[in-house]
């Protein structure tokens, strides 16, 4: 990504991608490094560098009378007498920011990435247009880029506490479907059932901190086993009790 715009900038991308080897990343050598000495020229595949720009880098069209370059644009060579496309194993793409339109309400796939290489940054909270992946998987690997090797440690141990918190309520539910099965057998499938999922409930509540007062006993000794699974479903989902 370009944040700032320099002199004869398009000229500067042309240049790295075919010119310079003292770049590692760039077009040229991604192409050349697909093979080595031997290897059959069949085996290269197409590349596309792709350059996100915080500025325009076409402001106008290139050419009097010619139509305004959009937002995301794709290059590549073409033959100068009859106009021919052709060479495409090398394409250029650029998505120049300051072209976005859409505001908080993107509406294409190009609009969505605008609008998060724009804000992302900045960003206290996900938006909507942006809460679903890609975009918010994109977004975690935004906001963990910077972090310090201590910031890496707390969120790794945050990310194996999620999981073993879910792991204790998978393995609660579990146990609470064995012992109702078991009881059932013995008591009456129903009744047994509806204990086993009683425990079950005030297992999972216990694993989330959720107090559990004389009101809430009875309640959960009142419901039947169908009510006792909705309400261990709106536990695991909504991680709280929802009266």
């Amino acid at each position: 990504m370009q944040v700032f715009n320099v002199e004869a900038f398009e000229k500067r991308v042309v240049y790295s991608v075919l010119l310079s080897s003292r770049m590692p990343r760039d077009v040229s050598k991604s192409y050349v490094m697909q093979i080595h000495s031997g290897d059959h020229y069949q085996d290269l595949t197409d590349v596309v560098g792709v350059t996100i720009c915080d500025f325009q880098v076409w402001p106008e069209p290139p050419q009097p009378g010619g139509a305004p370059v959009p937002m995301l644009s794709r290059w590549r060579m073409q033959e100068q007498h009859g106009g021919a496309r052709g060479l495409p194993e090398v394409q250029y793409v650029f998505l120049e920011l300051p072209k976005y339109t859409a505001g908080a309400a993107p509406v294409t796939t190009v609009d969505h990435w605008a609008y998060f290489f724009r804000e992302a940054e900045n960003l206290e909270v996900i938006p909507p247009p942006l809460a679903a992946d890609p975009y918010r998987s994109a977004l975690e690997v935004a906001r963990t880029a910077s972090f310090t090797p201590g910031e890496w440690d707390a969120y790794d141990r945050a990310k194996i506490a999620e999981q073993d918190a879910r792991g204790m309520l998978s393995l609660a539910e579990r146990h609470g479907r064995a012992e109702g099965r078991a009881e059932g057998r013995a008591e009456g499938r129903a009744e047994g059932l509806a204990e086993g999922l009683r425990r079950n409930v005030v297992d999972v509540c216990g694993l989330l901190d959720i107090e559990l007062g004389p009101e809430r006993r009875a309640q959960i000794e009142s419901l039947k086993a169908a009510e006792l699974e909705a309400l261990l479903a709106r536990l695991k989902r909504d991680r709280c009790w929802a009266d």
